[in-house]
C-alpha cells in the first residue's frame, strides 16, 4: 500500500511494473526520491540529484521535486555545483569555499549582496572594475561613475575596485556627446538564447562583460558605449 502511495505521489503509478532500466533518467529520479521518503523522514539529503540528466529535463523535474518536498513538509539539504539549481531552489543558501562557510542568506541576499569577492564569483558571473577616485557615494571606475554603499567604505585609500553583475551595465552603440559614457569596441558577442552577452574591450587590458536580454542589433567590430546601471554590490 505505502509503494501504491508513493509512487502516485511522484506520478509514477503507471510504471510501476516496468523494469528499472527502462526507466527515463527523469523517471529514476522520481523513484529515487519515492524510495527516499517512504519513511516520512522530516530531513532529505539532495547530493547532486540533477547532475545526470540533460539540462531541459533538469529544469522541470526540479520544480516537481521542489513543489512536491513543499506539498509533504520536509526540509531538504541539496547540494549542487549548480548556481542556477541553488538560486532557484533553495529557500536559504550557504557558499563553502574551501571546506568553510563564506555566506548564509537568501538566494536574493548571495547574489545581490555577497559577502566576498570569492562568494560573488560562486554565486554569478562578475564584473571587476578599478577604481581611480571616490566622490561621496560614487566611485570613479572604468565605464565612469558607479554608485556605491558608503557603508562598506571604511577607509577610501583602502578601495581599489568594485563589482558589479554583467546584467548591471548598459551597451548601446556609439554615438557623439555621451559624456557619463566610456568608448569601447565589441570584441565578443555570445548568444544564449534569452540573453545576450556582449564582451567590450575598453583598452588593450580592459575587456567589460554585458548581459543583456534579446538581441541589440551590435555586432562584432562595432563602436559602443558602457555604463554603470545600477549601484555595485560590493566594494573591495
Amino acid at each position: 500500500q505505502r509503494i501504491s502511495e508513493m509512487l502516485e505521489l511522484v506520478g509514477m503509478s503507471e510504471a510501476a511494473h516496468v523494469r528499472p532500466h527502462e526507466l527515463s533518467g527523469g523517471q529514476q529520479q522520481r523513484v529515487a526520491l519515492a524510495r527516499a521518503l517512504a519513511p516520512e523522514p522530516k530531513i532529505v539529503l539532495l547530493d547532486e540529484p540533477f547532475s545526470s540528466l540533460d539540462s531541459q529535463a533538469r529544469i522541470s523535474i526540479r520544480e516537481e521535486i521542489r513543489d512536491l518536498l513543499r506539498d509533504v513538509g520536509a526540509s531538504s539539504l541539496l547540494i549542487t555545483h549548480d548556481r542556477d539549481e541553488a538560486l532557484s531552489l533553495a529557500d536559504r543558501v550557504a557558499i563553502l569555499v574551501e571546506g568553510r562557510i563564506e555566506q548564509i542568506g537568501t538566494p536574493r541576499d548571495v547574489y545581490r549582496e555577497p559577502a566576498s569577492m570569492a562568494a560573488a564569483r560562486i554565486s554569478g558571473d562578475v564584473v571587476r572594475l578599478a577604481v581611480s577616485d571616490l566622490e561621496g557615494d560614487r566611485a570613479k571606475t572604468e565605464i565612469g561613475w558607479v554608485d556605491i554603499d558608503k557603508a562598506q567604505v571604511s577607509d577610501r585609500g583602502s578601495v581599489k575596485f568594485v563589482v558589479m553583475r554583467p546584467e548591471d551595465i548598459f551597451v548601446k552603440a556609439w554615438s557623439p556627446g555621451a559624456d557619463e559614457w566610456a568608448e569601447g569596441t565589441v570584441q565578443l558577442i555570445r548568444y544564449l538564447g534569452t540573453s545576450v552577452i556582449v564582451d567590450v574591450a575598453l583598452s588593450a587590458e580592459s575587456i567589460v562583460r554585458v548581459r543583456v536580454p534579446g538581441d541589440t542589433g551590435i555586432r562584432v567590430g562595432d563602436p559602443v558605449m558602457v555604463q554603470g546601471s545600477r549601484k555595485a554590490m560590493f566594494v573591495g
